[in-house]
């Protein structure tokens, strides 16, 4: 099976002049963003991607990063990969910022890398394996959190009126992507394409009561693209704007961007299942049934749980995480008898889910 590795071995010795930016381009980046090079920023403010993997690779042991069960461990690979490829070794990975607090529940991540056709890739982080930002994914799906502020901000911040720029992410970092697109119309000239990999849409009470207007300006710009199975990125999203393609992997591991199928310079196509649109739509009527004050009782008993157990980040995966997650939408103290209801055909159809992964 072909991955995002195998592109960039194939098609890393063309220039962006030689060969257009595409789809899974966008993806090379948004995985290689996971990789922990926070630190180096506090040094300088740009690098090329070969001085990054040089100095992940000098400070960690490549046999020991091959043995994480992470859903996010083939990051540094992917830069190791781009570092060595013509098309992407002098890319410069600027405007680097990071906000870990964990009193706001944010784990905010964003940076700019600048490729050598003269454009641009604003590149939000997604989910990583902290407690704190997996609670804030949860919330950023019925409320507007820190991380949607500092967004905004940062994207008003980097973008140049004189410049042209892809943005993107993965999971979460897709999320933070349209939704500083949207909230930022007067930037939508200078934006080639907005990319969410599989991240979640957005809840339209979190948002003005305009944005379907600045959406639309972004019209034929805006790509969402989801594996067959899916759940994360069908939430608030209208099946007109998602490219569904497949990955190597059942069940709810098909988030995992390594796993996607490449096809030469393209993902595979796929094909939606109807099983994965009745478990999202047990989500969307479980956020929409169950009340912001549930809600929150759910996240404060999912950080609790995590803490009882000493858990600070969450390894294995989905299979890491499910147990917690089950656990807390089932022990709510106080809920109504029609969130109880639709609580419970939520939990009966994750544990269904959940067994395929074990």
């Amino acid at each position: 099976m072909n991955n995002i590795i195998s592109y960039i071995k194939e098609y890393g010795k063309y220039s962006f002049d030689e060969e257009p930016f595409n789809e899974v381009d966008n993806a090379c980046i948004c995985q290689m963003f996971y990789a922990d090079f926070d630190d180096y920023f506090n040094n300088r403010k740009s690098y090329t991607l070969k001085e990054l993997a040089a100095l992940l690779f000098f400070d960690h042991d490549e046999k020991q990063l091959k043995k994480s069960n992470s859903l996010i461990s083939g990051a540094p690979f992917v830069l190791k990969e781009m570092a060595k490829s013509n098309r992407f070794k002098d890319s410069i990975l600027t405007n680097f910022k990071l906000i870990d607090d964990e009193s706001k529940d944010e784990l905010f991540c964003a940076g700019e890398l600048m490729l050598d056709d003269k454009t641009s890739y604003i590149v939000y982080r997604g989910t990583k394996d902290t407690v704190t930002s997996w609670k804030e994914s949860f919330s950023l799906i019925y409320k507007k959190t820190a991380s949607h502020i500092d967004a905004d901000k940062y994207l008003k911040k980097v973008i140049k009126d004189n410049k042209n720029y892809y943005i993107g992410g993965h999971s979460k970092g897709g999320t933070m992507a349209i939704y500083a697109a949207i909230m930022n119309p007067e930037c939508h000239k200078n934006i080639i394409k907005v990319y969410s990999n599989d991240g979640p849409g957005l809840n339209p009470k979190i948002m003005p009561k305009d944005y379907h207007d600045n959406f639309k300006t972004l019209q034929g710009k805006y790509i969402k693209i989801i594996p067959e199975f899916d759940i994360f990125g069908t939430i608030f999203s209208s099946s007109r704007k998602k490219r569904i393609i497949k990955a190597n992997a059942i069940a709810l591991k098909q988030h995992d961007i390594m796993l996607w199928e490449v096809d030469k310079n393209k993902f595979v196509d796929g094909k939606a299942l109807k099983r994965v649109d009745v478990l999202r739509k047990a989500f969307e009527e479980y956020v929409d049934v169950v009340s912001d004050e549930e809600f929150e009782l759910f996240l404060d008993n999912y950080a609790s749980l995590l803490k009882k157990h000493g858990v600070k980040e969450i390894k294995g995966g989905f299979n890491g995480m499910l147990p917690f997650i089950i656990t807390s939408l089932s022990s709510v103290p106080v809920m109504s008898d029609n969130s109880k209801k639709v609580t419970t055909n939520l939990i009966k159809l994750i544990i269904k889910e959940n067994s395929l992964i074990k």
